[in-house]
């Protein structure tokens, strides 16, 4: 694992347990994008056989990330407590996680803040607190008549009224719906959604998916529309976090290339797959066509932090470069860029032959006829690999003098 990788591995484990209090597996894989949300609510539902064949990435790299985010969780003294995956159907069973021994014990455990579960036994006794239990799993897992069972227990409870109407509320959005898709588009994103994240938490997403999901099969084959945005079948895949049928609703559009929020929705989608040279690709594409949409996304990148922690980067050198130079600056500071957008993509536009020189010069370590090519297109472009190089070669060599800094071996790399 690189030292990208690890960082971002790293920074999700911080993110989960500060958001859920604990580390749950599934939670960490769908977080990383080892797992498209649709395929694994599948899964949960018993309408996929095993949880290893929907991952996206090779299972040894799955398993690997894991044991390390669990290792790391571990560290924070969170303690490991055994819980298998069940069904979200009514009879709650175990579910097959796939032929990997080594995935299935990974799966299998989450890590808990012992103060958490001390404090989570004090309360055991608490009618409330159970009845609230299992009415929020209820309805994240769409098990509505064990919802209403729950909820006839909170009801018979005292102060209760209030919640139980809420809840009523959520009961009754998620049955059978004729409301026009722009009416219901606006009654998720206005009154369901922040209702579920006020009422459910952390289990509002389980909640709403369905609902999403529900809304993008009425809005397949419906044509984007730059005023109405969010109307499109990608929008509300996007928001069921099903990625791989955002990446079908775009492809399928004719004129996408025109829309740049619909390049940035099919970015997102590939990066959340873990399809890193289309995502790339994309960005790319973005930055020469859409400029103006690029500096106003790349910051956030959505799905993809390592574009994001580059263009930060990018935005910071001391020479003003616009958006559409990007790609080029990319194809200095980062080997991946060279692998993954070759010249032969580049627009025949000054910035496309901007590009081209660029790739030459990286490709051949700064040969003269390439640096004399790349001077009369950008001489800044020119200096700046040249600035890159010389820190690179003038970094200081460690204690005893004998090996450079890995930083400085990996850029000797990445200019080979």
């Amino acid at each position: 694992m690189d030292s990208t990788a690890r960082h971002r591995c790293l920074s999700t484990v911080d993110r989960l347990v500060l958001e859920r209090g604990e580390l749950d597996p599934l939670e960490f894989l769908l977080a990383m994008g080892c797992l498209d949300y649709a395929d694994y609510r599948q899964w949960r539902q018993r309408r996929r056989r095993e949880l290893q064949s929907a991952l996206t990435i090779p299972v040894e790299e799955v398993t690997a990330a894991l044991a390390h985010a669990q290792a790391y969780a571990a560290e924070q003294h969170l303690s490991i407590e055994l819980c298998p995956p069940t069904a979200w159907d009514q009879d709650q069973g175990p579910l097959s996680i796939g032929p990997s021994q080594t995935l299935v014990q990974l799966c299998s455990q989450r890590l808990v803040r012992p103060g958490d579960r001390r404090q989570g036994d004090l309360f055991q006794d608490s009618a409330r607190t159970l009845a609230l239990e299992a009415l929020h799993r209820a309805l994240a897992e769409h098990r509505f008549d064990a919802a209403r069972t729950a909820l006839e227990r909170l009801s018979e409870l005292p102060d209760t009224q209030g919640l139980v109407e809420d809840y009523h509320c959520l009961i009754r959005a998620a049955g059978p719906c004729s409301t026009p898709p722009a009416e219901r588009l606006r009654e998720l994103e206005e009154d369901l959604v922040p209702l579920a994240v006020r009422t459910l938490g952390a289990r509002a997403r389980d909640y709403v998916a369905p609902l999403w999901a529900q809304l993008a099969g009425r809005l397949e084959g419906r044509l984007f529309t730059p005023g109405w945005p969010n109307l499109h079948a990608s929008y509300a895949h996007a928001q069921a976090q099903a990625w791989n049928k955002v990446a079908l609703a775009i492809e399928a559009e004719l004129d996408a290339r025109a829309h740049p929020l619909l390049l940035v929705r099919l970015a997102e989608a590939y990066a959340r797959q873990s399809r890193r040279e289309d995502a790339r690709r994309l960005w790319t594409r973005l930055c020469w066509e859409h400029p103006q949409t690029a500096a106003q996304t790349l910051a956030r990148a959505p799905g993809d932090e390592g574009i994001a922690q580059r263009w930060r980067e990018f935005i910071s050198v001391d020479v003003e470069l616009p958006p559409e130079d990007f790609p080029a600056w990319l194809l200095i500071a980062d080997l991946a860029q060279r692998s993954h957008v070759p010249p032969a993509l580049a627009p025949d536009t000054h910035t496309g032959r901007a590009y081209t020189a660029v790739y030459q010069l990286v490709s051949t370590d700064g040969e003269m006829t390439a640096r004399a090519a790349l001077h009369g297109l950008r001489p800044d472009l020119l200096k700046i690999f040249l600035d890159r190089r010389r820190a690179a070669y003038d970094a200081p060599l460690d204690i005893k003098g004998l090996a450079l800094s890995r930083e400085v071996l990996k850029d000797r790399a990445d200019s080979a």
